[in-house]
């Protein structure tokens, strides 16, 4: 039995209401507010703004702030709380939705929208990302959608996989072979201490790795 995880999400259509922004921004710690509007693009920007908001949410349900608690970076970039004790977490977004993940051991997660985006990303990235048998599991789906959501099956698991491990682009992802079974099942090989499931969602595919 995996770790449990609690996962939250928010659209950035929430950001439309009068006074919304300037609220959310407020509330952010000001290295938060700086990430947020470094980023060039609006949509980048809600984007990352409500990734700020998920974990400020989860952070009142143990009676803390995101303003108040301090976040550190590993070597890779990987965020956690500096005082031990913590949830730890990953975040992810794409398309116009951002997602948090929480354990109280180590998680990652991705999401990956669907969308013409995608496919393009998919038929740059599958060489890159994926050993041969990995891409005729693509490849042998039966049209354009089937062949997008098996390659972000596959693209999602080892993004989760890696931010799990904390790795960061120091692993080649041909390196983390993905078995997918039916449903959400998934399985690094090699590694059976990790427990991975992929989920097709209506906007999308999301990957979630934890230790068993």
């Amino acid at each position: 039995m995996g770790q449990a995880v609690t996962i939250t999400s928010m659209e950035i259509a929430a950001f439309d209401a009068a006074g919304a922004w300037e609220r959310a921004l407020a509330a952010m710690p000001s290295w938060r507010r700086e990430k947020v509007e470094r980023l060039r693009g609006e949509q980048a920007r809600r984007l990352s703004l409500a990734v700020g908001m998920l974990l400020d949410e989860a952070l009142q349900g143990v009676g803390r702030r995101l303003a108040t608690t301090e976040v550190v970076f590993g070597e890779q970039g990987k965020p956690r709380f500096r005082e031990a004790g913590l949830f730890r977490f990953s975040a992810t977004h794409s398309g116009t939705t951002a997602m948090l993940a929480t354990c109280a051991g180590e998680v990652g997660m991705d999401f990956e929208a669907f969308g013409r985006r995608a496919r393009a990303r998919g038929d740059a990235l599958l060489k890159r990302i994926a050993g041969d048998e990995e891409v005729a599991f693509v490849r042998a789906g039966g049209g354009e959608e089937e062949r997008e959501v098996r390659f972000l099956r596959l693209w999602t698991a080892k993004e989760a996989y890696l931010k799990w491990l904390g790795a960061g682009l120091t692993v080649d992802p041909r390196e983390v072979v993905v078995e997918l079974g039916e449903g959400m099942a998934a399985r690094v090989a090699g590694h059976p201490e990790v427990r991975l499931g992929v989920e097709v969602l209506a906007q999308g595919v999301r990957a979630v790795c934890t230790g068993r």
